[in-house]
């Protein structure tokens, strides 16, 4: 996957140059151009950017204060200086900054190239992989104590992300100008990605405190939420929690009667111009639609459930700790990530998983279509039920 440089500088016939000249190293890299840092500072929040090029002297938003911006926000992008400045202190200041590179102008597009192209080499020196999953890979991370920094580009919507890894344990990640936790819950959701590993990682402070596996999980979770259909605002609602009230309103100002010899249930409000409409209607159903007949695929489902809860209190007895029982489509991916664990090291597919949420229950989870959710108490006998269930299936 072509990874994105910044190049900034107010001067648009150089840049047109410069772009022309590095279409040489249209496989590696793509140049994204701005022509001051305020424009820079909106593409560094909607895009992944790999290397940031910047003049110094520029109109609005000048390259120091850009360069300033990009260290507190993005201090892991490496930044290039093409500039028409020669002081000994622009040097200095630049070096201060952390910049990687400082070119006077006018400068060979061909040198500026190589460093550039240097500069990505660095960036993946411990290999780049396509098309993996992060939630397996960066496990393999975790797993092997792997000291490394890795930066993720998402395929799907070219969002791009970084990790930092020290002896397996995720210190930080930055996804835009999210860092932190929110900023892996955003990594851990996505499918298909190109990761490029780096073979070091700068020392910095733990601000995630946490093994990957919990994560994951709740980035999954998190996934699923973004995935169901949107739920009414609370403006929608209240439309509708008055429409309802003045359903009411209108029923009991109009008693059934007065649309004719209808049989209607008590609960059954009916508004003024929709019983003119059922009035010399031939026949109007007693039943509701709340009383029809279960499907048999609804009632095999629930036969299941107390199938389990009866398995349950026979094997374990009534100390088993079942809080809830229920079927929960949204498990899925969690059982589809276990089972590439499975695979990966040889352990077969799942048969039960075990959930401890930090709080007063856990949750035992049956793969299946859909998938079963057993709540229990932590007092629970957890060995047993496992055993239990595993032979279950």
């Amino acid at each position: 996957m072509v990874r994105n440089v910044l190049f900034v500088d107010d001067d648009q016939i150089m840049l047109l140059a410069v772009e022309k000249r590095f279409a040489a190293f249209s496989d590696y890299f793509t140049m994204i151009k701005a022509g001051d840092g305020f424009e820079a500072v909106q593409i560094l929040k909607d895009t992944s950017i790999s290397l940031i090029v910047l003049d110094l002297k520029m109109p609005r938003m000048d390259g120091m204060s850009l360069l300033s911006h990009t260290r507190e926000k993005y201090p892991d992008i490496p930044v290039i200086i093409v500039s028409g400045y020669r002081t000994a202190e622009m040097y200095k200041l630049a070096k201060a900054k952390g910049v990687i590179a400082y070119i006077s102008k006018p400068f060979q597009v061909d040198d500026l190239g190589k460093i550039i192209m240097s500069t990505l080499q660095k960036e993946a020196d411990g290999g780049i992989m396509h098309n993996v999953s992060p939630t397996v890979f960066l496990q393999l991370m975790e797993m092997e104590a792997k000291t490394c920094t890795i930066r993720i580009l998402n395929k799907t919507n070219g969002m791009g992300g970084i990790l930092y890894f020290i002896d397996g344990n995720l210190l930080d990640a930055r996804v835009g100008e999210t860092q932190g936790l929110d900023a892996a819950y955003k990594v851990f959701g996505w499918d298909d990605v190109t990761i490029f590993i780096q073979n070091e990682c700068t020392p910095r402070d733990n601000i995630i405190n946490s093994q990957l596996q919990p994560i994951i999980m709740k980035a999954v979770g998190m996934k699923d939420e973004e995935e169901e259909p949107l739920k009414p605002d609370k403006e929608e609602l209240g439309d509708v929690a008055r429409a309802a009230a003045e359903a009411e309103r209108k029923a009991n100002q109009n008693p059934v009667n007065d649309l004719g010899n209808l049989d209607l249930p008590e609960e059954f409000f009916v508004d003024e111009e929709v019983g003119e409409a059922l009035e010399g209607s031939p026949e109007v159903p007693k039943k509701m639609a709340n009383d029809k007949p279960q499907s048999g695929a609804a009632k095999q489902q629930k036969s299941q459930l107390q199938e389990i809860e009866d398995l349950l209190y026979n094997e374990v007895g009534a100390k088993c700790g079942l809080e809830d029982i229920y079927h929960d489509n949204k498990v899925g991916n969690v059982v589809e990530y276990l089972n590439e664990l499975g695979a990966m090291f040889n352990f077969g597919k799942l048969k039960v998983g075990y959930i401890d949420d930090g709080g007063q229950s856990d949750r035992i989870i049956l793969p299946g279509h859909p998938s079963t959710v057993v709540v229990v108490n932590q007092k629970c006998p957890q060995d047993k039920i496992i055993q239990v269930l595993s032979q279950y299936h």
